[in-house]
Parts: structure tokens; sequence; C-alpha cells
């Protein structure tokens, strides 16, 4: 049976015959159905064969231009995982260094490797969109504890001079780093205890060298961009192991200092980001810059970072203190000096580029938009800006399209961070900050001799509000409550039938927490009533919460 097999690759030796009938990809995928089969049935005189191939086909058939192709992906790094889950492949990752060069297990290596190569740079193409994708990795989540058992294995336990976690070592690790960069899957790799064993393996790659070490911040980074990640760091006292990893120095590129710094971002409270203020300039000095390179690149990314990472964090930034955004603005230092008119033109650029996202599928991009339509609303707050916003009617005629076509449909159900609003809210918050959206001449009913309390409050402190809400109908006669749980069911325009609450109330009962002062949806209700419309403010403060900043 060898035999056969190995006529069958004899016809990849010369790929001049074969490019005449067969696509690259057609090529590619027959090659690899033969590897697989020749993989699963232990035909060891055809190994060495396979390896030479792979080698030669990766070039011919442009495997690292081809792979864009989501299909081509998800097909490659699929079957190349499906592999790997095999029991004989999956023993060799566990295998001590002396049993990997005992001859009988030498003969797996290669393979190995280029399975884990393949695999690691088609998966950040696939965007993971359907429920059997994500299956498909709940299904192999036993391969990749395999992987971190690996890796767990392989580190240094004492501090004595560099060590290397070996090829393969460094090859799982740059697979679970492009893994998870995948946002979606995120809440479902926390189930193979990855975030608390990247942690335990930052504090210990002192002795590593930087090839080995490198993927640690990307991987701690990726996983604090989603809540459920953050909050699963949190729990194993991240903040404080990433600060004592920045202060032994050992990443040199400023690239990578950063992502240190943009996982803390994400993992801190408002207030623990307040009190850090050491450094921060030089932060967010390295974000803009960071913006500006992944914009410019090629798929957006700069050094593997997509320009959504920073633009997410700048998100989370720009509520917690408005002198960050004002420093964004008018005083960071970047390789090409940067401006208030220069820095807005970007993230209206980055809209631009991305507002065509919403009639697309790409998960990635739609987060894009998203991320930088809050960073504009967040912008637009600021009465100096409305000028400059108000210049561009490219970006001005764009955003009042999108607002007018916008269908939910179109929006991939994806998850956001709690820090931004769903890009419905933050347009029309930015075109009511720009006075496009007037004060609504609706009425709701008649209500002529009726007092009607208008309710503002953050949906994390729901509970608290309609426990008030009940006792407030029931102890006072007469009185009416505007609550948009009651008031905006089946709304087309949530906002507007918000402001309609708000223009007809006597009065606006405001829920401050924290929650509240981070919700540009709240801000944008609060400042309408009392700086617009001079509504009477009844203020009511959960856990001892201190207006501050633009409630101070």
């Amino acid at each position: 049976m060898d035999e056969k097999y190995l006529e069958d690759l004899k016809q990849f030796e010369d790929l001049s015959n074969l490019t005449k009938d067969l696509s690259e990809d057609e090529i590619w995928f027959k090659f690899l159905a033969i590897w697989f089969e020749i993989l699963d049935n232990e035909y060891f005189l055809c190994y060495s064969q396979c390896v030479v191939l792979i080698e030669s086909l990766i070039k011919m058939v442009k495997f690292y231009t081809i792979r864009k192709d989501v299909q081509f992906s998800r097909q490659t790094a699929f079957k190349s995982l499906e592999n790997l889950n095999k029991t004989r492949l999956k023993n060799y990752f566990l295998l001590t260094k002396e049993e990997q060069e005992e001859e009988m297990n030498k003969i797996y290596y290669k393979h190995v490797y280029y399975l884990l190569l393949i695999s690691s740079q088609t998966i950040s193409f696939i965007p993971f969109d359907s429920l059997d994708d994500q299956l498909f990795i709940e299904d192999h989540l036993d391969l990749f504890e395999i992987f971190i058992r690996r890796i767990d294995q392989r580190m240094p336990k004492e501090s004595d001079g560099q060590r290397t976690l070996g090829i393969i070592g460094e090859r799982i690790l740059t697979f679970l780093w492009n893994l998870t960069d995948r946002i979606i899957l995120i809440p479902i790799l926390l189930r193979t205890n990855l975030a608390e064993n990247t942690l335990k393996w930052i504090q210990q790659s002192d002795s590593l060298t930087e090839k080995s070490r490198r993927a640690f911040p990307s991987i701690l980074q990726n996983i604090a961009r989603h809540d459920q990640g953050a909050e699963k760091l949190n729990q194993f006292d991240a903040i404080e192991i990433l600060k004592a990893y920045q202060q032994k120095k050992l990443e040199k590129t400023g690239s990578r200092k950063l992502l240190i710094s943009m996982a803390i971002a994400l993992l801190s409270t408002p207030e623990q980001l307040k009190d850090n203020k050491k450094g921060m300039n030089a932060v967010l000095n390295q974000l803009l810059q960071l913006v500006i390179d992944s914009f410019g690149s090629d798929r957006f990314r700069s050094d593997g970072i997509h320009v959504s990472e920073p633009l997410q964090v700048l998100v989370k930034l720009f509520v917690v203190d408005e002198r960050t955004l004002d420093y964004i603005l008018n005083h960071a230092e970047t390789e090409c000096s940067s401006n208030f008119v220069s820095t807005i033109c970007l993230f209206i650029e980055i809209f631009l580029q991305f507002s065509d996202s919403l009639k697309q599928s790409d998960r990635v991009e739609q987060f894009t938009l998203i991320a930088t339509t809050n960073v504009l609303w967040s912008i637009s707050f600021l009465h100096y800006s409305k000028e400059e916003f108000l210049k561009n009617k490219l970006f001005i005629r764009t955003i009042k399209k999108i607002n007018e076509d916008l269908d939910e449909n179109d929006i991939i159900q994806q998850y956001k961070p709690k820090s931004m609003e769903n890009i419905q809210q933050a347009i029309q918050g930015i075109l009511h900050n720009l006075d496009f959206q007037q004060e609504s001449t609706h009425s709701i009913q008649n209500r002529t001799g009726q007092k009607w309390i208008m309710i503002s409050y953050c949906h994390e402190n729901i509970d608290l509000c309609n426990e008030i809400s009940k006792y407030l109908k029931n102890s006072i006669k007469d009185l009416n409550i505007w609550i948009d749980q009651t008031h905006t069911d089946g709304s087309v325009d949530l906002w507007e039938s918000i402001a309609q609450g708000i223009e007809q109330s006597t009065a606006v009962l405001c829920f401050l927490s924290e929650e509240y002062f981070q919700s540009k949806s709240c801000r944008q209700e609060f400042v309408y009533a009392n700086d617009s419309l001079k509504k009477p403010i009844v203020p009511i403060l959960i856990k001892s919460f201190q207006p501050k900043g633009w409630l101070g």
C-alpha cells in the first residue's frame, strides 16, 4: 500500500503538469487529502516525501495569498486540526524531549510542525460567524488543553539563563495567539484555563528567549478584549501581574510594550485608570501612532495588531476622563506631527473606509466601524469639535445615509464590550450632538393635568430602577412614569422616543452610578435634559457613587 501512495505523491513532483488541468487550490486540497490519508494509516515510507512536497507546495500555490479566501482557510485549518486531534499526534505533544528523539517518534516532528504552521496561518482568516464553526472549536477543546499542557511542561522552572520552548512550542503559541484574535471564541476558550495559564507563563518568562515569550502579551490582550475574558483574568490578579511584567522591561519593541498597556486598560475600572496617570501620555501617544500605522497598512494591521484593537481601548479611555480625549486630540505626539484637525480627520477617514461594512459579512470590519463611530460620538460631545465635523460634507452625507438605511438585520450579531454602544445609538448620538436631530414635535398623547416623570438609567441598574418605579407609582396618585421599557417597544428611532419622553416630562429622575457615567447613551439623555431643555434633575446616587467628569 505504501507503494501506491508513493506513486500518488509523484504527480506533485512536477507541478507544471498539474497546473495545466487544476487550479492552485485544487492542487492544494488534492495533496492534503493524500497526505492526511497517509498520516491516518501510518504509511511511514511516505512520510519523508510528504514533508518535501509540502514545503514546495506552500510556495507553488501561493499559500500566503490564497489563504485570504475564507473557504480555503476554513477547509485547510479544520482539516489540519482534525489530524492534529488524532490520538498518535496528540500523544506526541506530551512526550519528553528524550522521548521525542527516539526513532519511532522523530518521524512525526515535521508533520506536526507543518500542521501547526498551516492551521495557525489560516485560522485568523475565519470569521467564525456560524454556529457550526464555533462548535468545531468547542469539539477540539481537549486538543487545545493538550497544547497548553505542552507549553506548561516546557516552561523553565528556574531562572537560569535564556531558554527556548522549542519550535513546536512556539508554533503552538502562534496558533493560540491567532485563535484568541477571534474574540467571539473567547468564552469557549476560557474553558481550557488558557487565561490563568498564560498569566502563570508570563510570570515565568524571564528565562525565555524573546521569540518564545513573544505571544504571551498578545494572547492576554486578546482575552482582555472580551468582557468575560477580562473578568476571568481579573480573578487571578492580572493587572498586578502585568504591571510587574512591565517593571522587568523585558519587551524592547514599542508595540509589545503597548500591548501590555492596552491589556491593563481593558482590565481596569475607570477609577483604576484615573489613578494610573504615570506614563499615561506616552501610552496615548503610542495608541494614536498605532491607529495611524495599522490604518495605513495591509489588512489594517501593524505588527499583527488590527486597527480596531487600539480603537477599542480609546473608546474605553474616552469615557473615563475627558482629559484623555483632549490629550489625544490636541497634545498627542506622533511621528508625523498631529493636531486637533488632523486627528479628527483621521477618525473620520477610518469611519468612511469602513462605512460600507454593514452591507458586508466581515465581523472585524463591522466591529471597526462600531468602535470608530463610538470614538467619533465621544468627540462630538466637545462643543468645539462641531465645526470640524460639519466641514466634512462627505462624512455628513455618509452618516445621514447610514442612519436612514440602517437595518438591524444588516448587522452581524456579534460581541461588543460594555464600553461600546451599538452602531444605531452611536450614529444617532453624533447626529443629535451636531444638531441634525431637532427637538421632537410629536406628542406622546394628551396628558393635560397629569404629572410625568422620565426615568434615565443604565441597564445594569435595571432591577433597582424597576423597584423604585413601582414604589413611586403605588405611592403617588396621578403620577405617570415614562421609562424606555414601556414606551419604546417597537420604536424605529429609539433616541427620538427617548427625546419625546424627556421633552414632555415635568422632571427627570436620574439613577447615577459608575455604569451610568460610562454610558454615552446616558450622557446624551442627561445633557439633553439638563443643558438643552433645562429640565429639573432629581439624582439618585447608587452604591455611594460620587458624580464626576461630565456629571460633576
